[in-house]
């Protein structure tokens, strides 16, 4: 697992000044829609302790700070400091001050038990090398009847649509990184990271098994991408 972790970070912490354009381009911009609605069924956040997991760049992170508003506090949590770089800038930027910026593994995240009203991830629990103990940590944090919201790949169940998407994850996306980034092997990691992810149901009954009520679930794109929104159940 460690080497795992040490290969994810070294990702991140490369390819981090390009994050952002490459995601417009893989996704054809619609990952910002996504994360908007993802937050807008979240239902009403403000005066809220809310954590974001995984921030990466901070878009997320910044739009749930504009739609809690300034009374509420806004964590943003990342292992890769280059990442968490260019968040504090957009955030100092955009003069949004109802943020806080993390550096930590989410593994071990620095909070007691009880802490948030709401935790988000948006396309990073695949990348943790235990997605089920990070879930059993985000249970952890969360207040009795918190909200969590999880985003990330999935699996589309349409066998054509299925194989097309995955040809595209597969070669498109390293040859796109390669050809903007010179990163091909890096970001090769989207496929494989996926592979090695639940569908959107299995997560669901994962994420039940960790404390949570049964997630509602969304899909985006024909199903490439999954957003599951619960509750915590456990004290």
């Amino acid at each position: 697992m460690e080497s795992k972790r040490k290969f994810v970070h070294h990702i991140f912490e490369s390819i981090y000044d390009k994050y952002d354009f490459i995601n417009n381009l893989i996704s054809l911009g619609l990952h910002k829609k996504w994360r908007r609605d993802a937050i807008n069924r979240l239902g009403d956040i403000s005066n809220c302790s809310i954590v974001d997991l995984c921030c990466g760049t901070g878009d997320f992170t910044i739009a749930l700070a504009k739609k809690a508003g300034n009374n509420s506090l806004i964590t943003g949590i990342d292992f890769s400091e280059n990442m968490l770089t260019i968040a504090k800038e957009k955030a100092s930027r955009e003069n949004v001050k109802n943020i806080k910026f993390v550096h930590c593994n989410v593994l071990t995240m620095p909070f007691e038990s009880n802490t948030f009203d709401v935790a988000t991830i948006c396309f990073g629990l695949r990348n943790i090398v235990d997605y089920r103990q990070a879930l059993i940590e985000i249970n952890r944090l969360l207040k009795p009847n918190g909200k969590f919201a999880c985003m990330d790949m999935s699996h589309p169940t349409i066998p054509g649509y299925r194989k097309l998407c995955y040809g595209f994850v597969k070669y498109g996306v390293p040859f796109i990184g390669k050809l903007w980034a010179n990163k091909p092997n890096e970001y090769a990691w989207l496929f494989e990271s996926m592979q090695n992810f639940p569908d959107k149901f299995q997560l669901a009954d994962e994420i039940f098994a960790q404390g949570f009520t049964y997630p509602k679930i969304k899909t985006y794109a024909g199903g490439i991408v999954a957003l599951h929104v619960c509750t915590k159940t456990m004290n």
